[in-house]
C-alpha cells in the first residue's frame, strides 16, 4: 500500500576548523555546536517496499514535470560491525613496518600500477598456500573498503595455522592519504579512493558509512533518492573552501561522538566529474572515498536492482518504508 511521505533531512554539524589543510588528528579539536540548513523536500514522493527483501521503490514528480522512477539502494544502514581486533592502525603499521610482511591482495595489474613500498603481491589463494609465512607477522592490504573480503581471508588464514594476521585499517586509501610511501604511478595511487555504486552497495553494511551528497541544483529540480544516513550539502554559489569547511563541521561532530565514519562524497549531475576528487584531495581525513559516477551512478545501480527485482518476481506486496 502506498502513502505520501515527506522527506526531510536535518544536517547537524559542529564548529569549523580554524585552518583547512591540518592533519586529520586536528579534526577532533572542534567543540562548538552549529545547526546546518534543512533540505527542501521534493514534492509528490511515494515509496513502497518489497516485503521479501526490504528494497524500497521510489516514484516522484517534481515541479518541472519530470517523472523519475527507480529503486533506491535501501538496505540496513551501515554500522561499525567490523571485528576491530583484526585491524592494525596506519600509525602502528608505519612504526612497525620493518617487522611486518606486507601482503597486497589486489589483482596483479593493480599492484603493478602502484603499491606500498616493500609490499608483495599475493592473491588470497596463493597466500593460503605459503606455509613459510605461517610464523610471520602478516598485514593484509587492499584498497581499504572491501571489509567482507579481507575479514573472511583473515579468519581463513588463522584457521589454517597462520599465527599473526592483521588487516591494514583503511588500506591503500588511508595509507596514501596519510602520506605513506608508495612505489609506482602516483596519479593512479590518488585514484584508489574511488568506489563504484555496486561496490558501495555491498560494503555499506560493514561499517558506519557517512554519505555526503554534494548538490548544485535547485531544490525543485533535484532528483531525490533515499541514501541511508546521507547528509546533503548545498554547493550552489559556494567556494570550495566554504564547502570544505561545512564538511569539516560534519566530520568534527562525528569525531566528537567517538565515531570514525567512512566518508563518501557523492556529486549530483550538475557538478563536474572532477569536483568530488578535488575536494577529497583537500580534506585531511584518511577514510574518505568518492563515488564513481556520482549521484547518477548511484541511480543507475538502483535502476539495475529494480530491473533485477522485477525479473526475479520478488516484488509482491508493497508496504510503507520507514523514514529515518
Amino acid at each position: 500500500m502506498k502513502s505520501k511521505v515527506l522527506h526531510q533531512v536535518i544536517l547537524v554539524g559542529i564548529a569549523l576548523l580554524p585552518v583547512l589543510g591540518l592533519q586529520s588528528q586536528a579534526l577532533a579539536d572542534a567543540v562548538a555546536s552549529k545547526a546546518l540548513p534543512k533540505h527542501t523536500p521534493v514534492i509528490n514522493q511515494q515509496i513502497e517496499r518489497d516485503e521479501t527483501d526490504g528494497d524500497c521503490y521510489l516514484e516522484q514528480e517534481s515541479e518541472n514535470q519530470q517523472t523519475i522512477s527507480y529503486a533506491g539502494l535501501i538496505t540496513s544502514a551501515g554500522k561499525s560491525n567490523r571485528d576491530l581486533s583484526k585491524y592494525i592502525s596506519i600509525k602502528k603499521f608505519a612504526s612497525q613496518s620493518k617487522q611486518l610482511i606486507k601482503i597486497d591482495i589486489r589483482p596483479s595489474e593493480q599492484f603493478e600500477k602502484f603499491h606500498i613500498t616493500g609490499s608483495i603481491n599475493l592473491n588470497p589463494f596463493e597466500l593460503k598456500g605459503k606455509n613459510y609465512l605461517k610464523a610471520k607477522q602478516l598485514v593484509i592490504i587492499d584498497s581499504g573498503y572491501r571489509f567482507d573480503q579481507v575479514e573472511s581471508l583473515a579468519e581463513d588464514l588463522k584457521s589454517k595455522g597462520f599465527k599473526s594476521v592483521k588487516i591494514l585499517d583503511g588500506g591503500l586509501t588511508a595509507w596514501t592519504r596519510y602520506g605513506g610511501r608508495v612505489d609506482g604511478d602516483i596519479i593512479e595511487a590518488r585514484k584508489v579512493n574511488r568506489i563504484s555504486a555496486q561496490e558501495y552497495e555491498i560494503q555499506q553494511k560493514y561499517r558506519g558509512w557517512l554519505p555526503l551528497v554534494l548538490r548544485n541544483t535547485k531544490p525543485e529540480q533535484r532528483v531525490l533518492i533515499q541514501i541511508p544516513n546521507a547528509i546533503e550539502i548545498d554547493t550552489n554559489k559556494k567556494t570550495e573552501k566554504q564547502v570544505i569547511k561545512q564538511i569539516d563541521q560534519i566530520l568534527s561532530a562525528e569525531l566528537e561522538q567517538n565515531k570514525e565514519p567512512e566518508l563518501l562524497l557523492i556529486a549530483d549531475q550538475n557538478l563536474p566529474s572532477w569536483y568530488s576528487s578535488r575536494l577529497a584531495n583537500k580534506i585531511p581525513y584518511p577514510n574518505l572515498y568518492v563515488l564513481e559516477g556520482g549521484l547518477q551512478g548511484y541511480i543507475e545501480q538502483a535502476q539495475k536492482r529494480q530491473l533485477a527485482a522485477k525479473y526475479d518476481g520478488r516484488k509482491k506486496g508493497a508496504v510503507k518504508c520507514s523514514q529515518k
